[in-house]
């Protein structure tokens, strides 16, 4: 992982795991089980990675 965070300055689960997320949402999952299931531990900590993104 450090390699990856030297390449890309950032870890790779600051950008999967809202990417996973994304795409739960968009296949029916609600945002707070999406959140979940990504390993945050709710829908309030996904807010700030998805604003990011957009």
């Amino acid at each position: 992982m450090v390699v990856y965070a030297r390449r890309n300055g950032h870890e790779p689960r600051t950008t999967l795991r809202p990417e996973r997320a994304e795409h739960l949402i968009s296949h029916g999952a609600t945002v707070d089980a999406a959140a979940r299931s990504v390993g945050f531990e709710d829908a309030r900590m996904l807010r700030r990675p998805r604003a990011r993104a957009n």
